[in-house]
């Protein structure tokens, strides 16, 4: 299932960003796939298959979570405007939480009021219950340097 019919249905969708509700239809027969090869009926409640761990989930992502992590992941390598778009919005909201760790990293439950809606700010919230964290590259920084004092 998740080497062969998941790849097949996600590799078209790399450069496209669908909403829950338009993604649905196209999750449905690979959700009930997913049910069945673990082991559980076809019928399973979705919040306990995809809910994270923590909160007495199983931590199953969802193919939409995937797919809006690999947009985010083949965007963001690229050499676009789109790209350069999402590293302005990942630099703002460094600048709003107020610090210069990576907010990937950093809580959602501590820090997640003080941003403003955005889609990396929607990534994290979708990442951070699952356990994912997103780093960048050594060479490549998202964060902002501190002032030098003069």
């Amino acid at each position: 299932m998740t080497t062969v019919i998941e790849p097949a249905l996600l590799y078209p969708l790399v450069n496209t960003l669908f909403s829950l509700k338009e993604f649905s239809p196209l999750d449905s027969i690979p959700l009930q796939m997913k049910c069945i090869s673990l082991g559980l009926n076809r019928h399973f409640p979705r919040a306990i298959l995809h809910g994270p761990c923590t909160l007495g989930g199983m931590g199953v992502p969802s193919s939409s979570q995937k797919t809006t992590l690999n947009y985010f992941l083949f965007n963001i390598g690229q050499s676009s405007s789109l790209s350069m778009k999402f590293e302005i919005s990942i630099i703002y909201t460094q600048i709003e939480i107020g610090r210069f760790l990576q907010f990937f990293s950093t809580s959602l439950d501590t820090y997640g009021h003080l941003v403003f809606p955005s889609y990396c700010v929607q990534l994290w919230q979708e990442l951070e219950p699952q356990g994912i964290t997103l780093r960048p590259a050594e060479h490549i920084t998202w964060t902002p340097s501190p002032p030098m004092p003069q």
